[in-house]
């Protein structure tokens, strides 16, 4: 009985762990940092969150709801950036929500620069360039108009964050006039976004799944071994 009681409250523990975890990524999932490579050759970008998504959940009037973007250049020459949202589902809603993109140029919040207000389906593509090793930041905040609040209050919805990075290729003489009639301003697209690696982004998977493994076999502990029989078997009969 007391191994039975002790691997409940083992259960109990990794329980709360694993809540804990995903909590905290949920929590964290409206952070995005995007690294973009470009060497003159190739272009790739990469994120800890290659889908881009953000999940806006219950909405209440009034109340902001925000998501920060870094993006930072890690090649060797400097590259074009552009990225746009779109609502995947309640599309309904890029007509009633207000939108709100601050270009985060210090640490102090009042000399943010905001450079969009108004409808997100109103909301144009934003450009900018990063030289090399230059960092770009942004923060978008959503918020539900109160004359709307009786309509669409408590709903949700997932925005699509669409990142497009480019950069003028190295090309000798030759190689510019064989490639003009293909590509007139010789450039190189991606809208691709890969995985970055990490040790801290694997460590996180690795817990998770030993925690999952753990909680298992537990529960298989409760449900075959002897002492867990006797106990279903002790609970079935004070139920009854």
């Amino acid at each position: 009985m007391r191994k039975i009681k002790a691997t409940k409250k083992f259960l109990m523990v990794i329980s709360t762990l694993l809540f804990l975890l995903f909590f905290s990524s949920n929590v964290f999932a409206a952070n995005y940092t995007l690294e973009v490579n470009f060497d003159g050759k190739n272009i790739e970008m990469a994120s800890l969150t290659p889908n881009m998504t953000w999940n806006i959940n219950k909405l209440q009037p009034e109340e902001e709801q925000y998501a920060t973007i870094s993006v930072s250049n890690k090649g060797t020459k400097s590259v074009d950036v552009e990225f746009s949202g779109s609502i995947i589902d309640e599309e309904n809603l890029g007509n009633i929500l207000d939108v709100k993109i601050l270009n985060l140029v210090s640490d102090n919040p009042s000399l943010d620069e905001v450079i969009y207000s108004g409808k997100f389906s109103e909301m144009q593509k934003i450009n900018f360039n990063l030289d090399v090793g230059k960092n770009q930041s942004y923060k978008i905040l959503v918020t539900l108009p109160s004359e709307n609040a009786d309509e669409y209050k408590e709903k949700s919805c997932t925005l699509k964050l669409n990142f497009t990075s480019s950069g003028i290729l190295d090309f000798t003489q030759g190689e510019i006039d064989s490639q003009s009639s293909e590509n007139s301003d010789n450039r190189i697209y991606t809208s691709t976004i890969n995985t970055i690696e990490t040790k801290e982004f694997k460590w996180i998977f690795i817990v998770l799944a030993v925690l999952c493994i753990v909680f298992v076999i537990l529960l298989l502990y409760l449900f075959f071994s002897k002492d867990g029989k006797k106990e279903h078997y002790r609970i079935y009969k004070k139920k009854s």
